[in-house]
């Protein structure tokens, strides 16, 4: 009897091992079926791949632009500086510049078609002690015979005007056409 049990028991297992076989049979396929499916997509991704290869390539021509870009620029840096000490001078003057000022001044005025009464030229103290080396032209000008168009047009001029200035106050009596006009200029020490 004990015998009959143990093939009973062997007919059992035999039942279930076929079915748990062709399972695993089954998952085993899927797995490696997958993998030969997956795996030319992950090689392309690996280290050393040609997609790899493809975003170096890329990276490398986007730094060679940008290092031309920097090269381009420092060359025009070069050659800016070898013209701009002229520039830079007529814009920010090594000293107050007065009979310029006085000169620049007087042709913008006229441009107007007007004249310059009085010009009152001052360089606070405070201006000469600046740590910073540079200082500051105050200029003031009484301007005769102005119309308010033309003053308009001299405070454009002086705006853009090659030497760095601000009008810092101006005012206008339109009665008696003068105008007073006040502005800073700066230079370096």
């Amino acid at each position: 009897m004990a015998f009959s049990n143990l093939s009973s028991n062997s007919a059992v297992f035999a039942e279930r091992a076929v079915p748990l076989a062709a399972l695993l049979t089954g998952v085993l396929v899927v797995v490696v079926g997958g993998w030969f499916m997956v795996y030319p997509l992950v090689e392309r991704l690996l280290p050393g791949s040609e997609l790899d290869r493809a975003v170096q390539d890329q990276v490398l021509a986007e730094r060679k632009e940008y290092l031309n870009g920097l090269n381009v620029l420092a060359n025009l840096i070069k050659t800016e500086e070898a013209g701009t000490g002229a520039t830079l001078s007529a814009v920010v003057p090594a000293d107050t510049s007065v009979p310029t000022l006085f000169a620049s001044y007087e042709k913008m005025v006229k441009n107007q078609g007007s004249e310059i009464g009085v010009m009152d030229v001052s360089v606070p103290e405070k201006s000469i002690a600046q740590k910073n080396g540079s200082g500051t032209v105050i200029t003031s000008l009484k301007l005769t015979a102005v119309r308010y168009e033309a003053l308009k047009n001299f405070i454009k001029e002086v705006e853009t005007f090659q030497r760095l200035s601000d009008v810092t106050t101006f005012g206008y009596d339109s009665k008696d056409g003068f105008a007073t006009v006040s502005i800073t200029n700066y230079f370096d020490k």
